[in-house]
């Protein structure tokens, strides 16, 4: 993955998840050993791309939001910042979702600014709709840029839909900017590269786009595929190229997650040519 990357066409990486690995435990970076991390660090940094790490996600936000009680906020933040510090990320990706995101959200990223941006570090967030309105505005200025999660509104919990259609990505920029009143140059479209799926004999309730691409190969420009109980629902490379579009308008885009790709980079290829094309491509 580390050699794979098209760093010409990335500003940032962000390595997820990091997490405590108990209750008051340090901090520490799953399912990778600390010289794969050293790896991509020193490849990210020769192509002058910064390497962030992101803490929490959708699945570990619950025991994130358990460190951040007053009396365990400190010792968290300051395990995040030696983490940053060992491994010379350029900053921290904050990934809680959902209902971990309450009284204690504020505080936390007040005081993890706080701590890191002084030694020149950068805080970023996640940020979704289903969310949104339990972040608070004195928390979202803590962030140097936003990376809003277009994607999820249906999956297994719902009925068949587009789980990431354009018009919900134009609904999305438009909140944060307009009635929350956040930058543009530092609001950041988030896109999928994976699909989600329904039907008892759909193998793909959850597929990254090389899975789509590979069991319909001359489906990979579209959004949807209905095939007898089997409905899938992506982003192709027409919409990719049109989200490319909308992000450039804003502050870019941020992609979950880059290795879903094809080995040709399908998708990649596709969301970059509307990036570089700017609103024409719209």
């Amino acid at each position: 993955t580390v050699q794979g990357l098209d760093y010409d066409a990335l500003t940032h990486v962000a390595v997820a998840f990091a997490n405590p690995t108990g209750p008051g435990d340090a901090v520490v970076v799953g399912d990778v050993d600390d010289a794969q991390v050293a790896t991509l660090v020193e490849k990210a940094h020769e192509n002058g791309v910064q390497v962030l790490v992101s803490i929490a996600g959708a699945s570990h936000s619950e025991e994130v939001r358990a460190q951040l009680e007053a009396d365990k906020v400190d010792a968290f933040i300051a395990s995040i910042d030696a983490l940053i510090d060992k491994h010379g990320f350029d900053g921290v990706d904050v990934d809680i979702e959902g209902g971990s995101v309450d009284e204690t959200y504020e505080p936390f990223v007040t005081k993890l600014a706080a701590v890191v941006r002084p030694k020149g570090k950068v805080v970023t967030s996640a940020v979704g709709a289903w969310f949104a309105d339990s972040i608070s505005d004195r928390a979202l200025w803590c962030f140097d840029f936003l990376n809003i999660m277009s994607y999820d509104y249906t999956g297994s919990w719902s009925e068949p839909g587009d789980h990431a259609s354009y018009a919900n990505a134009q609904k999305d920029v438009v909140y944060w900017t307009s009635k929350r009143n956040y930058s543009r140059a530092r609001t950041v479209l988030g896109v999928p590269f994976y699909g989600r799926g329904w039907g008892d004999q759909c193998p793909l309730k959850y597929a990254s786009f090389s899975a789509i691409a590979a069991a319909y190969p001359d489906k990979t420009a579209q959004d949807w595929i209905a095939e007898g109980e089997c409905q899938i629902s992506f982003n192709g490379t027409a919409t990719m190229t049109k989200k490319g579009a909308l992000g450039s308008e804003y502050g870019g885009v941020m992609i979950w997650e880059v290795t879903q790709d094809t080995d040709d980079a399908l998708l990649m290829n596709a969301l970059m040519a509307g990036v570089r094309a700017g609103p024409a491509a719209e």
